[in-house]
């Protein structure tokens, strides 16, 4: 499988609309991150680029690098790498979120997808990594694991399952 990750660029528009169509709406996981309906697709890929920069932030959110996974030209996942931590992403966000489109789970994507954005923090001098998953989620345990996420503990959530934390040292 030649799985190309990558920021978004302004030709993606069909495949993020057709991606953003085939997303199941997972609770607690938003896989267009600040994107809103109707929302001018190149304001949006200009608004990631800025987010990365550290521009444009919300108040309490960090600059992230947000990548997306493409299969023969269609988006099948996304990751996040956030820069660094405040103390919500310490106890429940983590370093890294990602997410694969229902009709491409279990194929290994989220595990290329964790892999590049380890390699990617790498790069911004990030380490150790944490890794954040829903205790129940046990195919995204199976995947941090796989990447070398050691668990250092399950934090209860005010709603929710509570959060596994594991950290990746590279």
């Amino acid at each position: 499988m030649n799985l190309n990750i990558r920021e978004l660029q302004i030709s993606d528009e069909p495949a993020f609309h057709e991606a953003k169509k085939a997303w199941d709406n997972a609770p607690g996981f938003i896989f267009l991150p600040r994107y809103e309906e109707g929302m001018n697709f190149k304001d949006y890929v200009d608004l990631l680029k800025d987010q990365r920069l550290g521009k444009r932030l919300p108040e309490n959110f960090v600059p992230d690098t947000c990548h997306f996974g493409f299969l023969n030209g269609k988006i099948v996942g996304r990751v996040a790498l956030r820069h660094k931590l405040n103390d919500f992403l310490l106890k429940i966000g983590g370093h890294i979120g990602y997410g694969v489109l229902p009709k491409y789970r279990g194929q290994g994507i989220a595990t290329k997808l964790l892999v590049h954005a380890v390699s990617e923090a790498q790069k911004l001098n990030i380490s150790p990594i944490l890794v954040t998953c829903d205790e129940d989620n046990i195919a995204s345990v199976k995947v941090i694991e796989k990447c070398g996420g050691t668990l250092e503990n399950i934090l209860p959530t005010e709603n929710g399952p509570a959060k596994k934390r594991y950290w990746i040292k590279k």
